[in-house]
C-alpha cells in the first residue's frame, strides 16, 4: 500500500523533502495507520490471508494496545511529530507515556472506516476516502499533497462522510483511546479472555527480552509491581530463589503466587540487587481475543472489491 499511500499520496511537506535538516508532519498516524488497517484487510479481501490470519495478527495488535496506556499523555499528532526523537529512543516509561502511531493510528483509521461503514450500511469506508484523496491530491494531481484541511475535505466528500469531520479532529488531536469495544461491536464482534494461566498465578508487569543468554527487562507495563524498584536494562536473576535463564522461567517461578510477596533478584550493571514486591493476579492481566464470526457490516469490509473497478 505505500505504493500509494506515502509514495503517490503523501504530506505536501514530503513533496520536496530536505534530507539536510528535519522535516516533521502530523500525519505520520494516517499514513502508517492507514496502510496496516487497509492492508491488512486488502490481505484478508484477497484471500492471502485467512480469518484465522487476521484474527491472529489483530489479537497481536489489541494486547499491544491494552497493555499501553500512552494514549492518556501523547495524541496521534503529538506522536507523529516527536517521532524525530522519541519513537526509536524508547525508555521504561515509554509505553506509559507515549503512543506509537503507527499502532494507534491503525485502531484510529479502523474507527473511522467502520464509523464509515455504518452510516453508509457498508456501501463506504476509509477505501474510498483514499481513493478521493488520491484523485485531488496524488503527487501528479494539479495540487499534489495533503495537509490536515485536505485529509479532512476528502472525508467529508466521500458518501456518509458529510459529518465526520469532526471526529477525524478528536481522533487525531485529542489524548484517549479510540473506542475499540464500541467499534468491534458494530462489527459483530467482540474482546475475550484468553484461555490458559491459572488463577493463582501472580504478575509483575514487566516487559522481558532474551539478550545473550540473559533475561533483561524491557519496559514497565501499568501497574507494575517493579516499577519503582528495577530499571530497563535490568538483568533478572532470580525469583523466589529460582534461577530466570529464558522468558519461560519467569511464568513458573510466579506460580501459585498470586497476591503474594516474592523476592525478586536483579543485576544492574555488575551489581546484585534484591528487592520484595506482592505479585499481582495474572488473571486481572489476561490476555484478549477476538471472538465472533462478525455482521453484514463486518462482510462489507471484508469482501472483495474487485466487482467495484
Amino acid at each position: 500500500l505505500h505504493q500509494w499511500n506515502v509514495k503517490r499520496l503523501r504530506p505536501k511537506v514530503y513533496l520536496e523533502y530536505d534530507l539536510s535538516k528535519e522535516v516533521p508532519s502530523p500525519l505520520l498516524w494516517w499514513f502508517e495507520g492507514g496502510t496496516s488497517w487497509l492492508g491488512d484487510i486488502i490481505c484478508l479481501r484477497s484471500g492471502a490471508w485467512t480469518r484465522e490470519d487476521w484474527d491472529e495478527e489483530f489479537n497481536l495488535k489489541v494486547n499491544r494496545h491494552l497493555n499501553r496506556h500512552g494514549a492518556t499523555h501523547e495524541s496521534l499528532v503529538e506522536s507523529s511529530e516527536s517521532a524525530w526523537v522519541h519513537l526509536y529512543k524508547r525508555t521504561a516509561w515509554s509505553s506509559e507515556r507515549r503512543i506509537n502511531y503507527y499502532l494507534e493510528g491503525e485502531f484510529a483509521m479502523m474507527a473511522l472506516d467502520v464509523e464509515l461503514r455504518r452510516r453508509t450500511r457498508g456501501a463506504r469506508g476509509l477505501d474510498d476516502v483514499m481513493v478521493e484523496a488520491l484523485r485531488r491530491h496524488a503527487v501528479d494531481a494539479d495540487e499534489p499533497g495533503v495537509d490536515h484541511r485536505r485529509l479532512r475535505q476528502a472525508l467529508t466528500s466521500t458518501e456518509g462522510g458529510r459529518r465526520l469531520g469532526g471526529m477525524l479532529d478528536e481522533l487525531m488531536t485529542t489524548r484517549k483511546a479510540p473506542p475499540i469495544t464500541s467499534m468491534l461491536d458494530s462489527l459483530g464482534l467482540n474482546l475475550v479472555p484468553k484461555e490458559g494461566g491459572q488463577d493463582k498465578d501472580g504478575w509483575l508487569g514487566v516487559g522481558l527480552q532474551l539478550r545473550r543468554g540473559r533475561v533483561v527487562v524491557t519496559t514497565h507495563l501499568e501497574g507494575s509491581p517493579l516499577r519503582d524498584v528495577v530499571d530497563a536494562g535490568d538483568e533478572l536473576i532470580a525469583i523466589n530463589d529460582r534461577r530466570i535463564t529464558e522468558v519461560k522461567h519467569v511464568k513458573q517461578a510466579l506460580s501459585e503466587c498470586a497476591d503474594l510477596e516474592v523476592e525478586v533478584l536483579t543485576s544492574r550493571e555488575g551489581g546484585l540487587r534484591s528487592c520484595t514486591v506482592k505479585a499481582l493476579a495474572a488473571k486481572d492481566h489476561r490476555k484478549v481475543k477476538i471472538e465472533g464470526k462478525g455482521n453484514s457490516l463486518w462482510r462489507r469490509i471484508t469482501a472483495s472489491r474487485q466487482a467495484d473497478a
